[in-house]
């Protein structure tokens, strides 16, 4: 228990939190809307969300990234397993609609 507790004071000491991501291993993406279709109906590759629960097949095409990434490019196509369009893009899921959406580098590395 004194350990845990060293530990989490050392962490906030120097600016982190218990279970935090540091800001260069954070990418932003810049996406558009494709389309979103009921899990069941989707034939094809998925990239799994942190979702509990998948029911949507989320295609998106990335547009930009910042960081840039060498093999990720402008144009990409990917699609996501998510519980619910809207709340994985913070905003409604229209088709066409650009949206800016943050993951881990590793988890987008995965993608490639």
């Amino acid at each position: 228990m004194v350990i845990a507790a060293t530990v989490f004071i050392f962490c906030l000491a120097r600016g982190e939190g218990a279970s935090s991501v540091a800001t260069n291993d954070l990418v932003r993406l810049r996406v558009a809307v494709v389309d979103w279709v009921p899990l069941k109906g989707f034939h094809g590759s998925l990239f799994p969300a942190s979702d509990v629960d998948p029911r949507f097949a989320l295609t998106l095409r990335i547009d930009s990234c910042v960081p840039a990434i060498a093999d990720l490019k402008s144009g990409t196509v990917v699609t996501f397993a998510v519980h619910s369009p809207s709340l994985f893009l913070n905003s409604e899921a229209e088709k066409g609609k650009t949206n800016e959406i943050t993951m881990p580098r590793r988890r987008v590395m995965n993608l490639l």
